[in-house]
């Protein structure tokens, strides 16, 4: 028989029978069925890859022998970081002021929250300032504005002249 018979005979005996497929079963040549025992690898039966986890972890080997010991006074560690945290809090609080009042707040307008009646206050008093201060660059905004708008109005006006009256009853949205 061909080798594809003795595979499909062997497959449905082991179906019928219902027993678990074996590499005996299928492949009948081969180094298992001539009883060759497994391959044994070296690194299963190392005694250091089976750590004893319920004694003292540091028996399980000299890794911790690496780092060096801590023979710093821990007194001096704790006055560093005082220190330091004292520096970091007086930073904080020095930053979070500047937050709260820019030396600049009188010309720069980024920096005010963004509440509207927060603002309102800020924005009367800052007017008049403001105006004064207005100078060729709000000119070109508004110039810049004006010429868009003029823009605008002739592409309206150049629409409506060529596509005639609005076909609708309805109020022209633009």
């Amino acid at each position: 028989m061909r080798y594809r018979k003795v595979l499909q005979v062997s497959m449905a005996i082991t179906m019928l029978t219902s027993g678990p497929i074996s590499a005996q079963a299928v492949f009948p040549e081969t180094e298992m069925s001539k009883g060759a025992p497994e391959p044994r690898h070296p690194w299963r039966e190392m005694s250091h890859n089976k750590p004893d986890l319920r004694g003292d972890h540091r028996e399980l080997g000299d890794e911790h022998r690496d780092f060096p010991r801590n023979t710093q006074d821990n007194q001096t560690d704790r006055q560093d970081l005082r220190q330091d945290n004292d520096v970091l809090r007086r930073d904080g609080q020095q930053l979070r002021q500047e937050e709260r009042a820019p030396a600049n707040l009188h010309q720069d307008r980024r920096h005010l929250p963004h509440n509207r009646q927060e603002l309102l206050h800020d924005r009367q008093n800052l007017q008049a300032d403001r105006q004064h201060r207005r100078g060729s660059h709000h000119k070109a905004n508004k110039n810049r504005r004006k010429t868009h708008d003029d823009r605008r109005d002739l592409q309206v006006d150049r629409r409506a002249h060529r596509d005639g009256p609005p076909r609708s009853i309805a109020p022209d949205r633009e």
